[in-house]
């Protein structure tokens, strides 16, 4: 009993105060780094000094607030390695309240955060937040955000861009509500109060999923062109509906109470879906071949016989944009209130304003721009169907990525010369004028080497275009929460997801011609 007790105390000791030779692993310190942005004014795109910026995370302060320097840069020291930042600037001497885009450490030492003066009858306050699916942790992409003020007057949507987040910019003080919704999850809804020049950061919000529309959340909407419909598919390419009662397919979007918008070019017309079958809806249509809406009410249509872009709100149109257009392909509402353009016929893409005014154009090394979005940080992602590319272009016009395939890397992204271009892939757009025999732009594409004397469009290949082995005619791309770039390659009758170091991740085959595509 007694050698019993001694081993027990001894026992116990060990427990106590632990092994000889035996220490707690302490955990891995986190790695920082140096976070460098460079502020910018937006019209001079000149950097400006004396402007202070916090950097913040999920809606919470990380750094406290910097001033730039001469040369408009603020050195965020000593930042846990991370996704997400941003940088909030406020009290900006004559220039509105604003959050960047997301910032990564490391990142790019080049982070550009534009900021606009201060317009008439507008405020420098600031509603920024983001929300993200509560099960998986990622942003939710095309949720519609309502900002509404009573006294001032005051009422906008907003889309969350492809890591969820949205900003409401130029806000005088006063009481504003907050509505997000999205077929699928949760709605939301809250009421903040702004102060004068106040920058007002909700903290992230995590949404479950709900309704009947929750089990289609992360599928895809895709418009095949060559089989007549639009299917509703999972990342595996499987069917899990689909409306086919159409003449042809241009493109199709989903709304926030869950119908389906999708235009019809054959037919003339832009049809709604829903559970209890389709409508028919939107006159004076010629060749509808785009569809865009932000908050299910107001649709924007392109019409690319009359080359004009119309809006359309409780079925009459209530604006429209056609002056310099030639044969658009697609138009899509920025946040500013703008919109974007894909102006085929003049190789051009373009935003304007709601009063006509072309406010930013990119037409460099363009030959069918069909489909351009505008990310959060001023990037503009163009689809490029005549060289059968995506390009990314900053607000400079710089281009900052692109991508034409895992065997056209070694493409120059600047046209070079005739004699380099024997094996060119073009794209030739015979839209028939006769309304009795027309047909989709994509069933006309042929192979074609550029006229002589079109050197200012040529794009040199270095190694024979091989099926797959390229984009060919790719129609339209969107950014997914992930980072990835969501390609839709007609002519491969496939849609690709590419990460931003151009590894294909998810390839679905075997897709007639499809054109459009949407995450739901």
């Amino acid at each position: 009993m007694k050698k019993s007790k001694i081993f027990t105390l001894i026992l116990v000791f060990l427990v106590l105060v632990g092994c000889p030779g035996i220490k707690d692993k302490e955990p891995d310190p986190v790695a920082k780094d140096t976070l460098q942005i460079t502020i910018v004014d937006n019209k001079t795109q000149q950097p400006v000094a004396d402007i202070g910026a916090a950097l913040i995370l999920d809606g919470k302060t990380i750094k406290k607030q910097e001033r730039s320097d001469s040369s408009g840069k603020i050195l965020f020291k000593d930042v846990p390695e991370g996704t997400g930042y941003q940088a909030l600037i406020t009290n900006a001497k004559g220039y509105k309240s604003t959050a960047s885009q997301e910032l990564d450490v490391p990142g790019n030492p080049d982070n550009a955060v534009l900021i606009d003066k201060i317009g008439n009858g507008e405020g420098s306050g600031l509603i920024a937040g983001s929300f993200k699916d509560k099960e998986s942790k990622t942003g939710i992409s095309g949720m519609n955000v309502t900002v509404s003020c009573v006294t001032p007057k005051y009422s906008k949507n907003f889309s969350t861009d492809e890591r969820g987040i949205f900003r409401a910019e130029g806000l005088l003080a006063g009481k504003y509500t907050v509505v997000g919704r999205k077929a699928g999850y949760a709605p939301f809804q809250k009421s903040y109060g702004l102060q004068d020049a106040q920058a007002l950061t909700i903290e992230t919000q995590f949404l479950d999923k709900a309704g009947a529309a929750a089990n289609s959340v992360g599928n895809y909407l895709v418009s095949l062109n060559g089989s007549k419909k639009v299917s509703e598919i999972k990342k595996n390419g499987d069917s899990v509906w689909s409306f086919s009662s159409l003449g042809s397919i241009e493109s199709a979007t989903r709304t926030v109470n869950g119908d389906t918008f999708l235009s019809d070019g054959l037919e003339a017309k832009v049809v709604q879906t829903s559970v209890k079958g389709g409508s028919f809806f939107f006159t004076g249509l010629k060749f509808p071949v785009w569809v865009d809406s932000i908050d299910g009410t107001s649709f924007l249509v392109t019409d690319n016989d009359l080359s004009k872009i119309a809006e359309f709100t409780n079925n009459k149109e209530t604006w429209h944009f056609s002056t310099g257009l030639n044969r658009p392909r697609s138009a899509v509402y920025l946040n500013n209130g703008n919109v974007l353009i894909s102006d085929t016929g003049n190789k051009r893409v373009v935003e304007v304003s709601r009063e006509g005014k072309v406010i930013w154009s990119y037409t460099k090394d363009l030959d069918k721009p069909t489909h351009a979005i505008r990310f959060t940080n001023g990037n503009t992602l163009i689809t490029d169907a005549g060289f059968s590319r995506i390009v990314e272009v900053d607000f400079k016009g710089k281009v900052v990525w692109w991508y034409a395939g895992p065997k056209a890397q070694d493409i120059s992204i600047k046209p070079k010369t005739q004699s380099n271009a024997n094996a060119l892939l073009s794209v030739k757009e015979n839209l028939q004028t006769n309304s009795k025999k027309k047909k989709s732009d994509v069933d006309s594409q042929k192979h074609k080497t550029p006229p002589k004397g079109n050197e200012s469009s040529i794009l040199d290949v270095e190694a024979p275009l091989e099926d797959n082995g390229t984009l060919l005619f790719p129609r339209s791309t969107i950014k997914m929460t992930n980072g990835n770039i969501l390609i839709v390659d007609t002519g491969n009758n496939r849609v690709i997801e590419v990460s931003r170091d151009k590894r294909i991740v998810n390839e679905i085959k075997n897709l007639p011609r499809p054109v459009s595509i949407e995450v739901l």
